[in-house]
């Protein structure tokens, strides 16, 4: 007699470790539990049980005979607040903080952000950055001891305006207070997602918007006048040029030991060696000011 053929449904495509994956959990279903559980327990006691706490607002609380012990009074304390005579007072108080921290704080890190991106060196960029980054990781309690030093009597910005008063006693000053401190706290750190955004932009971009804005036209100038001065500077030491350039970038002839003593100072191209082996620099001026011009001309001499 033959035997009865069975069949097999096997997963197709995709499905197949999908399927794998359900098994392997469910045969080790402890390890994953495990795992779990102490994020499960975490969030138990630190979220949802103290959101018994929102209870204390409908009683007349008393901490001695507890949440379940305390007498249930209703909406009396809400109504009692909102019937206060200056419920009106800490309701414009508390719009005012939040409108102005949201514009006075709103623009600084992105403003912050534009400010880093025009640093050039990266390790200058890096110091600047982990000062600015420092303050969010302060504590509230240090923070406003140093808030409240500085603005003592004795404290820094008495001494540089030359005056004694104490601004925390000031109910004039404890909004700027307090919105300044949150924006030197968390301004350096909230503008890392815009620094990232800025270094990731392309360059084709950032040259379009130099033409758009008209700011091609001025370096164009400054370019071409940092190459004149260059190329007047190169003619009084005695420097030939391989080339009378015109244009905004000078070719001087230099021997390979000033070459070398130049690359650990400033950046330059080698366009190419002269008849008697000198190699002929390219040095422009686009991003170059008149003091690294004359720095440049002072290592030559």
């Amino acid at each position: 007699m033959s035997k009865p053929q069975t069949s097999a449904v096997v997963p197709k495509g995709g499905n197949t470790k999908l399927h794998n994956s359900l098994v392997y959990i469910r045969q080790h279903w402890q390890l994953y539990a495990l795992f779990i559980m102490p994020a499960f327990v975490l969030t138990i006691v630190f979220r949802y049980i103290p959101m018994g706490g929102i209870a204390i607002a409908f009683m007349d609380y008393n901490p001695f005979a507890g949440i379940f012990g305390s007498e249930f009074v209703g909406m009396y304390h809400f109504e009692r607040f909102l019937t206060s005579p200056d419920f009106l007072s800490y309701l414009a108080n508390t719009l005012k903080l939040s409108v102005f921290g949201l514009l006075w704080g709103f623009p600084a890190p992105i403003l912050l952000a534009f400010l880093l991106n025009r640093i050039l060196s990266k390790s200058r960029k890096q110091k600047i950055q982990l000062v600015l980054y420092m303050p969010n990781f302060i504590s509230v309690i240090v923070l406003c001891g140093i808030v409240r030093i500085l603005l003592s009597p004795t404290g820094m910005i008495n001494m540089l305006l030359g005056t004694n008063y104490n601004f925390m006693t000031m109910p004039e000053a404890f909004r700027t207070i307090y919105i300044a401190s949150g924006i030197w706290q968390g301004a350096g750190w909230a503008s890392i997602i815009y620094t990232a955004a800025l270094s990731n932009a392309s360059k084709d971009l950032k040259e379009a918007a130099i033409l758009d804005g008209g700011l091609y036209l001025s370096l164009a100038a400054h370019s071409n006048a940092l190459a004149r001065r260059l190329t007047k500077g190169l003619r009084a030491l005695g420097i030939p040029l391989l080339v009378d350039s015109p244009s905004n970038q000078a070719f001087p002839l230099l021997p390979d030991g000033v070459v070398e003593r130049l690359a650990a100072h400033a950046a330059f191209e080698i366009q190419q060696l002269s008849g008697d082996g000198r190699p002929c620099v390219r040095f422009t001026g686009w991003s170059t000011t008149e003091a690294e011009g004359d720095a440049l001309l002072a290592l030559l001499e």
